[in-house]
């Protein structure tokens, strides 16, 4: 270490950057509601993909996790969904103000419509 000249020092050195770092680490959690709110999502499917933009309207927050629920539509019955709907978590990150891109591939025969809802989102309190 750069102007350290004895061990102990060292190690005393490399403790208060091991803690400091530790402190650094940031909690995600379930955004809360009037967060999750400011979220605008533009999404579909297409090829066996569901897929589109997230914009985060927060200044605080960044977005780590979007959780959308993903329904087989009752054939012959319109806009109406089935209750046989999945969730799905998608990794990402968005950070505040900006926006980001989502994708996954759905299990599908292609032979099925599908509705989407975003049901949860997960992140942090950005400083």
């Amino acid at each position: 270490m750069k102007g350290i000249t004895s061990d102990r020092a060292a190690a005393i050195a490399m403790r208060a950057c091991r803690k400091e770092s530790s402190e650094d680490k940031v909690t995600e959690a379930d955004l809360p509601t009037g967060a999750f709110s400011k979220l605008v999502t533009h999404a579909g499917f297409g090829y066996g993909t569901f897929s589109g933009s997230i914009y985060n309207g927060n200044g605080d927050y960044t977005v780590t996790q979007v959780t959308v629920l993903i329904t087989p539509m009752e054939p012959g019955k319109g806009t109406l969904a089935s209750v046989d709907g999945k969730e799905y978590n998608i990794e990402l990150t968005v950070q505040p103000l900006s926006k980001g891109a989502l994708s996954m591939l759905i299990p599908s025969d292609n032979t099925l419509e599908y509705s989407w809802k975003v049901v949860k989102a997960r992140g942090y309190k950005t400083r």
